[in-house]
């Protein structure tokens, strides 16, 4: 099995700009899911921040 990678993860965080963190974490599990075929080998954890923008 190929791991979920960080370019495939950036590309997904990319397009998660304008929704909140509970969104965030749905679209991430629903893909990895997806990528392992509903059968992960491991615990999956998934957290989010919101990093503020620099002053």
């Amino acid at each position: 099995m190929t791991l979920f990678g960080e370019q495939r993860l950036s590309a997904l965080l990319a397009g998660c700009r304008d929704i909140d963190a509970s969104a965030i974490v749905e679209r991430l599990s629903q893909a990895v899911m997806t990528h392992c075929d509903h059968d992960p080998a491991d615990d999956i954890a998934l957290l989010t921040l919101r990093v503020p923008p620099a002053p």
